[in-house]
């Protein structure tokens, strides 16, 4: 009579580290993460200004927020956007502790979602579907550092 065996696997990316075990099928294996962790860890939710609703917003989602006065807007992937009653400021803080990590202060106005630029030259990112972002002076040194670290096909 065979044994049923359990392969559990976890990948750690920040670590890039891949932990493999297997195990009897009567032993209890626990998930590193459970479903509702992983959805909570993709997304967030506010209330855009002026409405009574609240959105869910998948961090890969947003491809970069600009401020407008005392509230940021989300542009999104699907061309949508969303007015929050946030300072850039507060956007920023929140969003780098976003899992998905890759946002960045750009300029004074805007914070790109790095994994969504399509495009750059010089101190212009273009990201999609049709935006086009200037790289502010503060920024520069640390955009060009990682926009340099990309691989290039020669």
């Amino acid at each position: 009579m065979n044994k049923m065996k359990k392969l559990h696997i976890a990948i750690d990316f920040e670590s890039q580290s891949l932990d493999v075990s297997v195990n009897d099928a009567r032993e209890c294996v626990t998930p590193a993460t459970t479903v509702e962790e992983m959805y909570a860890k993709e997304v967030f939710t506010f209330r855009p200004v002026n409405e009574s609703r609240y959105v869910i917003l998948h961090y890969a989602d947003i491809v970069w927020v600009e401020a407008s006065n005392n509230n940021s807007v989300f542009h999104m992937a699907d061309g949508s956007c969303f007015t929050v009653g946030r300072k850039l400021e507060v956007v920023e803080k929140f969003l780098s502790g976003s899992p998905c990590g890759g946002f960045m202060r750009v300029n004074r106005s805007a914070i790109a979602n790095m994994r969504r630029i399509k495009e750059y030259e010089g101190n212009m990112l273009k990201l999609p579907p049709h935006f086009s972002l200037i790289i502010g002076q503060n920024s520069r040194e640390v955009c060009h550092g990682l926009l340099s670290s990309i691989r290039i096909l020669k």
